[in-house]
C-alpha cells in the first residue's frame, strides 16, 4: 500500500487480462485514499507462511507498471472543466465561457454538463462516441429525466462532432443504435403505402 499523496493517481480498478491460474496483479485506489498494488501468487512449504519477499514485491511492482504504457507508474488524464464544480462561483466560470463559448451552453439540466464538456469527451485520447459512453465520462444523462431532455441534444452533438449519420449513432455501440429512420422518410413511405392501399 502507498501513501495517500499516490491515492489520486487512479480513480478506479486497473485490472489485467486474467489467466486461468488468476485475475492478476491489479492498482486500486482505497476508500481511505490510498493507492494499493497486487497481489501476486505463489506456491509456499507451509501454509501459514505469509512473508513478504523482495522478489514478491519486485514482481507486484513490474505486474502494476504493466497497466500502464508509460514509464510512470500510472497514467492520469487531464482534468477537465465541470460547470457543476463552479456553480458557486460563477465569476470564474464566466471566464471560461468567455474563452470558449461551448462551456456557457447547458446541454445536460439535471447534472448541469455543458456542451464544452461533452466535446471534450468525444475528442479525448480514449473518444466517447455512444451516449453511455458520454454518460459514464461526464454524466450527462444520469440526472432525474435519465436523458429525456438532453439524450437527443447529445446524439446531435455526437453525429456532427463525429461527422456520421445520426442513424449510426449508438447507445453502446454496435447493434444498439437509437434512431431506426428520418423521420420525412418514414411519413414519405407511409404514404406511398397508403397510395397503394386505396388504388388495390
Amino acid at each position: 500500500m502507498f501513501a495517500k499523496q499516490w491515492g489520486n493517481l487512479v480513480n478506479h480498478i486497473l485490472l489485467p487480462i486474467p489467466t486461468k491460474l488468476s485475475k492478476g496483479i491489479l492498482v486500486t485506489p482505497t476508500v481511505h485514499g490510498n493507492l494499493l498494488i497486487g497481489p501476486n501468487s505463489c506456491r509456499v512449504k507451509e501454509k501459514d507462511d505469509l512473508a513478504t519477499t523482495k522478489a514478491g514485491k519486485q514482481e507486484v511492482y513490474a505486474g502494476a507498471r504493466k497497466l500502464n504504457y508509460k514509464d510512470d507508474f500510472v497514467e492520469t488524464l487531464v482534468e477537465q472543466t465541470k460547470f457543476a464544480d463552479y456553480l458557486d462561483k460563477t465569476g470564474k466560470w464566466q471566464e471560461i465561457v468567455e474563452k470558449d463559448a461551448d462551456y456557457g451552453e447547458i446541454i445536460c439540466r439535471c447534472e448541469k454538463v455543458s456542451k464544452g464538456e461533452i466535446l471534450r469527451a468525444i475528442h479525448q485520447p480514449l473518444p466517447a462516441r455512444s451516449l453511455d459512453a458520454i454518460k459514464r465520462r461526464i454524466r450527462a444523462g444520469m440526472g432525474r429525466c435519465q436523458g429525456g431532455f438532453c439524450s437527443p441534444k447529445v446524439l446531435k452533438i455526437l453525429s456532427e462532432e463525429l461527422e456520421i449519420s445520426p442513424l449510426s449513432i449508438t447507445k453502446k455501440g454496435k447493434g444498439s443504435e437509437i434512431l431506426k429512420t428520418k423521420t420525412k422518410e418514414m411519413i414519405k413511405e407511409i404514404g406511398v403505402k397508403l397510395k397503394d392501399e386505396v388504388r388495390a
